[in-house]
């Protein structure tokens, strides 16, 4: 199926889902696809599961992709480089191929030296949709956020965003 009917459809699955209250750690982990930069994981928490596509670099903190969880739906995650301090909400701009999508994300979890853990919770699935297609069709993403931009590499994207979306339906439909 290509990107774009399970845009759609996905879009038509995640409609009304609320944002989430808390994060934890995944028991259990199993990687779905691995493409260049970018990995698509199912993951399995005490309160449910999750399905994740992202790029992420151990070694500077940085992390960029969607998550869908269970019961709650859709989001934008980030992992920015670990700050002494960082609010507990900021705004985020996505820029990518010539558009710019505008968030404003929740920190999870504690500033740590593998850096902080952002969810961005999707309101409009429209742009969402339009978001995900141009990150499956991008080279890179910038996001600026905290008085700092991250540049993120989206070689392989398009592979890991098809699990991703796969596993996205699979979830959704045992609801």
């Amino acid at each position: 199926m290509n990107i774009s009917k399970q845009l759609s459809i996905c879009a038509i699955l995640l409609f009304g889902l609320s944002a989430p209250t808390s994060a934890t750690s995944a028991s259990a982990t199993l990687e779905l696809a691995r493409k260049k930069d970018w990995v698509a994981e199912w993951s399995l928490y005490e309160e449910g599961s999750s399905c994740l596509g992202y790029t992420a670099n151990e070694i500077t903190g940085k992390m960029f992709g969607i998550q869908f969880i269970e019961g709650m739906g859709p989001f934008v995650m980030l992992r920015i480089p670990w700050a002494s301090s960082l609010p507990k909400e900021a705004s985020f701009l996505i820029h990518l191929e010539g558009r710019t999508y505008d968030f404003r994300g929740r920190a999870f979890g504690e500033a740590k030296p593998s850096g902080t853990m952002f969810l961005l919770p999707v309101e409009d699935l429209t742009r969402f949709s339009v978001l995900m297609q141009d990150i499956a069709d991008g080279n890179r993403v910038i996001v600026s956020s905290l008085a700092s931009n991250q540049s993120y590499s989206l070689a392989g994207s398009k592979v890991a965003l098809d699990a991703f979306f796969e596993c996205a339906k699979k979830i959704y439909t045992q609801d």
